[in-house]
Formats: structure tokens, sequence, C-alpha cells
């Protein structure tokens, strides 16, 4: 017997070993994962963070620093890069503190004048559908049974806007529950953002490093085609990024114009709204909308009415005429990928999930992209120009 046979035999036997062990003992093993996940999960975190910093520093880095001289000298290409991982920091920065100091408090006061307006509307509300129905008595009996005037919208508000501002409705009697689970996002926020600058900061080491471990545990031919699939993986998900980031502020900053000339109420706060939820792909639009439609109810139910149309037409110009000349070209991966990654992020890990389950869609996306074209390519089957389906018959024969 060879010594590669030999070889081949002693992996195949220990493989089945491993598997036909994790298959026995399932339970244990999915609970390994489980703690084996919870310890990495900061390192996860500061990965999918440096995977979307890259982009804005490789930017940065690019435009403003490379090839730039101060004075006679050029300047240095780690000053270059530790300047624009500085700029990067400093516009999260200023998310994180816009969010703080803007975006709840402008939110809890539209929560408590929605409060308001309920409280005062829905017993007029109410009357006239009774009269309206008045001819139909199971109408009648089913308005007296809900009489929504009755609700405590105010108190109910005032509990959610308390859950907002508080982490939850237990939080004052669980003080020191809430300090430890504080102090505990505190320390992976921490750790993952150093570690996410740890990366981009020497990207170039890190990524030589892991080539040379690839090339040194795998065949050749192998290792090409996993450096292969990686750099598609990495230039799907940059195209994805930039793309999205571009339509969502053009979506921002369209809306914010045309509700501030049309006197609407909370311009910024909805055209923030709308930027973020460009992120979430089919639903995102309606959500917006929603959203911005229950803010200026909160104000005029009139404006309401103005703002549904002008949102409306906004939609259909930015899915007929901006999103696909603009925009769609850049983005290499389906939506439909994005939104399965949110909800399977979501559910399994919260909001830090979503974070994740991002790059790694986009990541399968770009293998599995990879994959059915090099095996379309390698049998012979090919598209014609009407989109049909051609496969060669030599390959057919063999």
């Amino acid at each position: 017997m060879s010594q590669d046979t030999y070889r081949k035999i002693r992996n195949l036997i220990i493989t089945a070993g491993i598997v036909l062990l994790i298959v026995l003992r399932i339970d244990t093993a999915v609970s390994g994962v489980a703690y084996a996940l919870g310890i990495l999960y900061p390192f996860l975190i500061g990965f999918c963070i440096a995977f979307v910093m890259n982009i804005p520093m490789s930017f940065f880095e690019r435009k403003l620093f490379l090839g730039k001289k101060i004075g006679n000298k050029e300047i240095p290409k780690n000053a270059a890069r530790a300047l624009s991982i500085a700029i990067c920091c400093v516009i999260a920065l200023i998310i994180v503190l816009a969010a703080i100091f803007y975006l709840i408090p402008t939110l809890t006061d539209a929560l408590v004048n929605l409060a308001r307006a309920l409280k005062e509307n829905t017993p007029i509300w109410h009357e006239y559908l009774l009269k309206k129905f008045s001819k139909f008595p199971s109408a009648v009996q089913f308005l007296e049974e809900h009489d929504f005037s009755k609700i405590d919208y105010e108190s109910l508000i005032l509990r959610l806007v308390t859950g907002l501002r508080s982490g939850g409705h237990n939080a004052v009697s669980n003080l020191w529950t809430l300090a430890t689970q504080l102090i505990g996002t505190a320390a992976n926020t921490c750790i993952a953002v150093a570690f996410a600058i740890y990366i981009c900061g020497g990207k170039e080491g890190h990524i030589k490093r892991f080539y040379l471990f690839l090339y040194s545990v795998m065949p050749r031919r192998g290792a090409d085609k996993v450096r292969k699939g990686v750099v598609i993986c990495a230039q799907t998900f940059r195209r994805f990024i930039t793309g999205q980031c571009l339509e969502s502020v053009l979506d921002g900053l369209i809306l914010a114009f045309l509700m501030t000339v049309a006197g609407m109420p909370y311009p910024l706060l909805i055209a923030l709204m709308g930027m973020v939820c460009s992120f979430i792909p089919m639903f995102g639009a309606v959500i917006a909308g929603v959203f911005g439609a229950i803010m200026v109810l909160t104000v005029s139910p009139g404006r309401m009415v103005a703002f549904v149309v002008i949102y409306v037409l906004f939609r259909i110009f930015d899915d007929n005429f901006m999103y696909p000349r603009i925009i769609g070209n850049q983005i290499g991966m389906p939506a439909v990928f994005v939104l399965v990654g949110i909800v399977i992020g979501g559910s399994i890990f919260g909001f830090g999930g979503m974070l994740i389950f991002i790059p790694l869609t986009s990541v399968i996306y770009g293998l599995i992209a990879y994959a059915v074209d090099y095996g379309i390519k390698r049998r012979g089957v090919r598209t014609d120009k009407n989109g049909e389906v051609i496969v060669d018959d030599d390959d057919d024969d063999q």
C-alpha cells in the first residue's frame, strides 16, 4: 500500500469517527458549538465590523492620503491607514451620538404626541362609526364590544417610551442585572471594535498569513479554488455594501428635501429611518413609509395623506429610474439572500446576528455562484440570447 493511499484511508477513518461521534452525541455537540460561539461572539462581530469598515477606510485612504504630500514629504502608508481608521471611527461615533441625542428624544416626543392624538380623536371616531353603521346591528355590537376609545393610549405609549429609555420595564427593579448586561455589552463592543481596528490596520499582513496557512494545509489546486472563492465573496460583499450605502444616502437626501419643501413634520427623522430601512430588502420601503405616516399623523392627520402621496410617488421614481440606473449594477447579490440572512441571524443572535449574517450570506452566495459558474463551464452548459439553457452533446455522451 502506498503512502498516499494509507494517508487517504487514515483521514477517511478519522473523519468518519468524528461524524459518528457527533451524530451519537448531537446534544453535546450542539451545546459545544453554542458555547464556542458565545466565546467567539465579540470576535465574530469585530470581524464583521472590519469587513464593513474596510470599504470606507480604503476609500479615504485612496482618495485623501495615499500619494498626497505634506510639504515635500509624501504621507507614509502607516499614517494614511491610521488617519483613515480614525475618520471611520469619528463617523461611527457621530452616528451613535446622533441616535442618542436626536433620534431617541425625537421619537419619544412623537410617540407622546401620538398618544395625545389618539386620546383626543378616538372617541370622535368611535361615535362617528356608531352613527354610520347604526342600521347594522352586528356592526354596532362589534363596536360596542371593542370600544377603542376606552383604551388608555397615553399610559400604553408612556410604558413603551419608558421601555425604550430604560431597556425594559423590569430594568428599574433589577438594576444589578441591567448593570451586568450593560458592562458585558460594553466589554464585547470594545473587544469587537479593537479587533476590527487591529484587522483593518494590518489587513495585508493578515491576508498574507491566511494564504500561507491555506497553502500549507491544502493541496495547491484546492487552495487556488478557496482563494478564488474568497476574492469573489469579498467583491460581492463590497459591491453590495457600496451600492446599498449609496442608495440609502440618496433616498434620505431626496426624501428629506421633498418633506422640507412640502412642510412636513419630522423630515430628518423620517429620512434617517428611510436610510436605515433601505438595507432591508423588499419590506424596507414599506416599513419606512408606515413609520413616516405614523409620525406625520401625530402632528396632523390631514398632512398624513399628503405624505403618503409624496412617499408613493418618490418610491415609484426610485424603483423605476434611480435605483436601476445608479445602484442596480453595483449589487451582485439578490436582495432575497440579504433578507434571509437578516431573518436567520436576528432569530438566532438578535441584532448582532444580523451584523454577522449579512456578510456571511454574501460569502455563501459568492461561494455558490462561483461553484455554479465553474460547474456549468466544466460541463459545457450555456444560455442563448433568449435565455434557453444549452448543453453540449459531447458532455451528454460522456
